[in-house]
């Protein structure tokens, strides 16, 4: 081979004067790593040559210097535990591999030494629970991982009061409802499940706040409702306003007192103009002025002069607003019915001002900030979630209507609005300091606010209008007597409990 005329050598033929003058870190970077490797991989720096070439030769031929850790990160975990995990592998910081890669080998080859608790925050539960659950501390991975593979493998050393709480009751009662505290089951979850599967065979009836759905009629049957309710706003009391320095402004709003001055201005014109106008409100300026002087028959100057100057006029309608009167009074039947109009609006607005300003400075204002379903779902300072997977949560997930859909983006996107019971959630309002407002049942709501600490209150209308039912069981005979459809709502529970007796 001829280059320029001249026959190249070897590059890297021993004895060759400038192959010791290469740099070899940079032959690694120019040239395949096969020439390079084979005569020259003594001396380089074999870090930098995983960095810039594939793990195969480097592997195979120079694994014994090379940081392992670093291959771990820059390559994939294919050819490096199949080829280094037989004789390196027990060097390799198995952490730091279950981060950057798949469990499928590492768990295959290396899971024996594997802090498994991380691995199962990092990598999915299917092979983690199949090869290494043995070990696994499972109370963590219900909360991490769905609950299927989870019961279905390892629910016999699970505290299953916990995953109750965590998760769905579908596959937990029907998996695992033998060994679970049904009462508390009951707490957590809907009637469905729970009547069908575990209570069909210990109760005959369930009275609670059972609200009547088609999902749940499918597995038990409803009387007639014996308390009609509706969705409704929980949030907390406002804090109370204190009187302030303008506090006896408040029992007119601004637009009343906005048109008291517009009254005041244009009462005061009229006057005015009607003075003006009448001859009976002009007078003489100086009464002596036809007296004649020493007896001479000529008469001295006189001048006429109007009392309801423009001045006076406002200090007229002033006096009069003030049930104080003035030192001038109209003469003229005009001036007389414009005072007199002004004297009757000013009696009926003093009056009501008067008795509502003391109802006003002795109570204490509370200021709302949430008064109806639109202003909670135009505004996002004030959060609001629902029992979570209960009929409320259900209504709003299938609900056509523009607001209440808009309110289901909102609480959709942050999951963490939700709660899981009654008692989460009104704690959640009660702690909020008003920046939460839970969506509840309206007799679950007023029974909440009449118990201390009465810190809590509800605002707007209901959302919808349904109804809470006796439950029993699919075909039971307590739901078919005469009784019990014709009879009114509120006897319904009385009738139920005698005929059981």
């Amino acid at each position: 081979m001829e280059i320029c005329g001249c026959s190249a050598a070897p590059l890297f033929h021993r004895g060759n004067g400038y192959s010791q003058r290469v740099t070899k870190e940079r032959v690694a970077m120019y040239f395949g790593p096969e020439i390079f490797l084979s005569q020259a991989a003594s001396k380089v720096t074999r870090e930098r040559v995983a960095m810039y070439f594939g793990p195969e030769l480097f592997i195979s031929q120079a694994v014994s210097m090379v940081t392992r850790e670093r291959v771990a990160m820059y390559f994939g975990p294919e050819l490096f535990l199949s080829q280094a995990a037989s004789k390196a592998a027990s060097k390799v910081t198995r952490e730091r591999v279950a981060m950057y890669f798949g469990p499928e080998l590492f768990l295959r080859q290396a899971a024996s030494k594997v802090t498994r608790e991380r691995v199962a925050m990092y990598l999915g539960p299917e092979l983690f629970l199949s090869q290494a659950a043995s070990k696994v501390t499972r109370e963590r991975v219900a909360m991490y991982f769905g609950p299927e593979l989870f019961l279905s493998q390892a629910a016999s050393k699970v505290t299953r009061e916990r995953v109750a709480m965590y998760f769905g009751p579908e596959l937990f009662l029907s998996q695992a409802a033998s060994k679970v505290i049904r009462e508390r089951v009951a707490m957590y979850f809907g009637p469905e499940l729970f009547l069908s599967q575990a209570a069909s065979k210990e109760a005959d009836i369930a009275i609670a706040s059972m609200t009547i759905t088609s999902e749940r009629e499918r597995v038990i049957d409803f009387s007639k409702p014996f308390m009609s309710l509706g969705i409704s706003i929980m949030i907390k009391k406002p804090v109370k306003q204190k009187p302030g320095v303008f506090s006896f402004l408040n029992p007119l709003s601004k637009e009343i007192w906005v048109c008291v001055i517009f009254s005041y201005v244009g009462v005061s014109i009229v006057l005015f103009i009607v003075s003006r106008f009448s001859p009976y409100e002009w007078r003489l300026a100086d009464p002596h002025a036809h007296v004649p002087n020493n007896g001479n028959n000529g008469s001295g100057t006189s001048t006429v002069t109007n009392d309801f100057s423009i001045l006076n006029s406002l200090w007229f309608a002033l006096g009069a607003f003030m049930q104080q009167g003035c030192d001038i009074s109209p003469r003229s039947v005009s001036g007389r019915i414009v005072g007199s109009v002004w004297w009757f609006f000013t009696l009926i607005l003093i009056s009501s001002y008067t008795a509502n300003l003391a109802a006003f400075l002795t109570v204490e204002r509370m200021v709302a900030p949430i008064n109806s379903p639109e202003d909670l779902a135009s505004q996002t300072e004030v959060q609001y979630g629902t029992l979570l997977h209960g009929s409320t949560w259900d209504f709003f997930r299938r609900s056509q209507i523009t607001l209440y859909g808009k309110m289901w983006e909102f609480m959709n996107s942050r999951k963490h609005v939700f709660v899981r019971t009654y008692d989460e959630g009104i704690q959640r309002v009660r702690a909020s300091k008003g920046k939460y407002a839970l969506l509840i049942e309206s007799p679950k709501n007023d029974y909440t606010n009449e118990r201390e600490p009465c810190d809590t209150m509800k605002v707007g209308r209901n959302l919808d209008a349904k109804g809470f039912g006796v439950a029993t069981p699919l075909g039971s005979p307590l739901r078919m007597p005469q009784m019990v459809r014709n009879e009114p709502g509120d006897n319904i529970i009385p009738q139920l409990i005698v005929n059981i007796a």
